[in-house]
């Protein structure tokens, strides 16, 4: 039984809650501001180091994670990087109490990052970078990539004129909501005595449902419906055989 004692302590929680809660504006002005420092991140950094970032805002600190392939180069000396780029977000968004927490990126051949990074060094050094491309490919294809796109422009391969090439293996967006949260895409440029050579990577990770494995699913899934009706339904005319 509950009691009139609990039913006012459960009252006075709800309404804590309810105080505690953010409402609809702080809501969207947290959103926002989690969005502008990771644009300014983003910019204070090189972008070619960075895999992905998360902020969390907790109510005691703001979480920062930076994924890298590389992360004693995107630290810096000393940690130098990290301070400068803490005291300036404190300072721009008056925001106090912020960790920033920088890790590796656990399958290199997962990372957009990484695999642009090394196809410029490749370039850069006037290696063979279409056998390299391709065992890259494999590679994040063979670790459960859905999907990679390669795009090169510029004087590619010692070619008198610029030109346009791309390379792939697996699935490709280019529209849609999946094309901006589920591709990771990465630009860098590889610097060569003929001019510069653009190298966009764009990664689709696993895990990343395309629609129209969703309506296949659900297609499967009203065969199965339609198979144990079925099934039902001669039981229960054998039943009814078998009784007469």
């Amino acid at each position: 039984m509950i009691t009139r004692q609990k039913l006012a302590h459960l009252q006075l929680l709800l309404k804590d809650q309810k105080n505690n809660m953010p409402s609809k504006k702080e809501f969207l002005e947290t959103s926002k501001q989690i969005v502008l420092i990771n644009k300014y991140i983003q910019k204070q950094l090189k972008t070619s180091l960075i895999d992905n970032i998360t902020i969390q805002q907790i109510p005691t600190k703001t979480k920062i994670t930076i994924l890298t392939p590389n992360p004693g180069l995107l630290i810096g000396g000393g940690g130098e990087t990290l301070k400068t780029i803490t005291a300036n977000i404190t300072k721009k968004f008056n925001v106090q109490n912020i960790v920033v927490d920088i890790q590796p990126v656990e399958t290199r051949a997962l990372s957009s990052v990484s695999i642009a990074n090394i196809l410029r060094r490749s370039i850069e050094e006037r290696k063979n970078f279409r056998n390299l491309m391709n065992n890259l490919m494999k590679d994040a294809m063979s670790a459960g990539a859905r999907g990679i796109e390669i795009i090169l422009a510029g004087k590619i391969g010692g070619s008198a004129l610029a030109g346009r090439r791309k390379y792939y293996k697996g699935v490709r967006i280019y529209t849609g909501n999946l094309r901006k949260l589920g591709v990771k895409t990465v630009k860098v440029d590889a610097q060569t005595k003929m001019g510069t050579v653009g190298i966009t990577v764009k990664l689709i990770p696993p895990g990343v449902v395309m629609p129209g494995e969703i309506r296949a699913k659900e297609k499967q899934k009203q065969e199965v419906v339609i198979e144990e009706k079925s099934n039902i339904q001669q039981t229960e005319t054998t039943e009814q055989a078998n009784t007469k």
